[in-house]
């Protein structure tokens, strides 16, 4: 709750991008906070960066603490979840379709 507000009075405040005259366009920002105690924003391009160095560190630590044994455990993971999330979609869709063909749409 206290990042939305620091958002919103960040929004709010007179160096806010939105009190611009000029035509509305979104602001090239990243808005973030730190332990909902530190309130921050930085450029897309600063946080694209970041992301890119977050995600490499994360891997690395990831792959380079695996064992044989575990490797196999890991595999299962990347591809299960996905296969899990596409079924989920799958079986969801054929539910509603056959609740449409029931006439039944809103019964859930």
């Amino acid at each position: 709750m206290t990042n939305a507000i620091a958002i919103v009075d960040y929004l709010l405040s007179p160096e806010s991008p939105l009190h611009d005259e000029k035509p509305w366009s979104p602001p090239d920002l990243v808005y973030m906070s730190l332990y909902d105690r530190v309130f921050f924003h930085f450029s897309m391009k600063t946080a694209d960066i970041a992301y890119v160095a977050i995600a490499t560190i994360s891997a690395t630590l990831a792959l380079a603490n695996l064992g044989r044994v575990r490797i196999k455990a890991f595999g299962l993971a990347l591809i299960g979840a996905p296969l899990g999330l596409i079924s989920g979609l799958i079986s969801a869709n054929v539910v509603a379709a056959g609740m449409t063909y029931l006439g039944k749409e809103m019964s859930w």
